[in-house]
């Protein structure tokens, strides 16, 4: 027992030491702004300790009074659905309707939160919740409830006023689910390699994907506090960029059975190509999971296609497809998205999308027509 805890207390100090020297490395080099930042005058602070007595506002009014900026913003989808599979109805969906809240202490301190409010109020959630403090821009430290970011789709693209298709890529509902938040702590950051070429990386330890053995990922998710396994996940992302280019790679790694037994791993790659009126994007995803004496491997890939043709209409093309390992054929599909945007803004747009979908088992394919109108604000 005593070697338990004497082993625990180890990696923790070491867990704390390593980015504490970062953090001694980046003092050394920004160490006025950092005074600047972190001297508070006393008058400033009696100020902050006051709730106002006898005057108007609460807690966030007396912050108001003092260094924070606050701001508010949200975004919101209105969907139908209309499937060619006999017994699924067609259907309208109030998909979203989230608010993004956050305070910016300077130049150095963000938090961010998304509340989400989700199928017209049937699921309400909090997405991510995080507080990142900036030493320099090649060093960031990020804690709380964050995306995980292994892959470009989960943490810059799934939005519906982002996402160019209305539906998600098989492999980002069910290897690396969109929308997958973790609770920890990450470093992160991006160096200029040349005038043209930037460097980015992330590396992060989680409470981990938690669940039954053999399940489906996205189903492991909300493992907010670990009461069961104490085994932490680890992970992050390297990629660069140049020139309209982004390229990366990231992994994840972690037990994710509640006895700590069974262990998850999963990789991720994708580049995106951007240029005035054109956009392309592709990411490969496999995962090989442990249950019992197998392992269960999953992969999967999607590689989409837009052009605006106008200042206002873009047509999109995508394919994808997964293979989950399940031994249920219906399980492993390919699907071909034909749709057309009416961009009324930046943040604005109206989408109509046709999937064609073919599994390989022997069920009827699954042809959806969907209309979808997302609105970031």
């Amino acid at each position: 027992m005593k070697r338990n805890l004497y082993n625990l207390g180890k990696r923790a100090l070491i867990t704390a030491l390593i980015p504490a020297a970062f953090c001694v490395s980046a003092q050394a080099q920004d160490e006025n702004e950092l005074k600047d930042l972190l001297q508070m005058d006393l008058e400033s602070m009696l100020d902050l300790k006051s709730v106002g007595r006898g005057d108007v506002g609460g807690f966030g009014y007396r912050l108001s009074e003092n260094q924070s900026e606050s701001v508010i913003h949200g975004y919101t989808t209105n969907e139908f659905f209309h499937y060619q599979k006999d017994g699924k109805p067609s259907s309208f969906d109030n998909h979203y309707y989230n608010v993004l809240l956050g305070s910016n202490i300077g130049s150095n301190v963000v938090a961010e939160i998304q509340l989400e409010y989700e199928h017209g109020g049937k699921d309400i959630d909090a997405r991510y919740a995080q507080l990142d403090y900036k030493f320099n821009d090649a060093f960031v430290i990020r804690t709380g409830k964050f995306l995980t970011p292994i892959n470009t789709f989960n943490e810059y693209l799934y939005p519906e006023y982002i996402n160019k298709a209305i539906s998600r890529p098989y492999i980002n509902r069910e290897i690396t689910p969109s929308a997958w938040g973790e609770v920890g702590i990450q470093a992160r950051g991006k160096v200029a390699a040349s005038e043209e070429l930037d460097v980015f990386y992330s590396a992060f330890v989680v409470n981990g994907l938690e669940g039954n053995e053999g399940s489906g990922i996205r189903g492991l998710r909300g493992n907010m506090q670990d009461k069961n396994a104490r085994d932490k996940a680890v992970g992050g992302r390297l990629g660069a960029a140049i020139s309209g280019l982004e390229f990366g790679a990231g992994v994840y790694n972690g037990k994710y059975t509640a006895d700590g037994q069974q262990n998850l791993f999963i990789g991720a790659f994708d580049a995106v190509y951007n240029t005035e009126r054109m956009s392309i994007w592709g990411e490969y995803n496999m995962a090989n999971m442990q249950a019992g004496d197998t392992t269960i491997n999953r992969n999967g890939a999607t590689i989409l296609f837009s052009y605006l043709v106008t200042d206002r209409i873009e047509p999109v093309l995508r394919y994808d497809f997964i293979n989950l390992d399940s031994g249920n054929l219906d399980d492993d599909r390919a699907r071909i998205y034909i749709g057309a945007n009416y961009n009324f803004s930046n943040t604005m747009s109206f989408k109509v999308g046709y999937e064609i979908v073919n599994s390989k088992g022997t069920n009827p394919a699954d042809n959806v027509l969907s209309f979808q109108l997302a609105l970031g604000m």
